[in-house]
C-alpha cells in the first residue's frame, strides 16, 4: 500500500468524531442566520509530512 501520512485506520477511527464536529459547525452557522442551501465558503489547511504529498493532493482536488 502507498504510505500516507494519516493511516487509514485512524481516518476510519475518527470519522464519526469528524461527522459530529461538522454537524457542530453546521448548528452554529445556522444559529448566525445562515439559511438552508445558501452558499457558502471554508477554508481548509492541509497538514504532510511531505511538499510532494501536498502537490499531488492538490492536483487531485484541481482535477475534481
Amino acid at each position: 500500500m502507498e504510505k500516507t501520512f494519516l493511516p487509514g485506520s485512524r481516518f476510519i477511527d475518527n470519522l464519526s468524531n469528524e461527522t459530529s464536529l461538522t454537524l457542530g459547525v453546521y448548528d452554529r452557522r445556522r444559529k448566525d442566520g445562515m439559511k438552508d442551501y445558501s452558499l457558502a465558503t471554508y477554508d481548509f489547511g492541509f497538514i504532510s509530512d511531505t511538499r510532494e504529498e501536498l502537490a499531488g493532493l492538490g492536483d487531485f482536488f484541481t482535477a475534481r
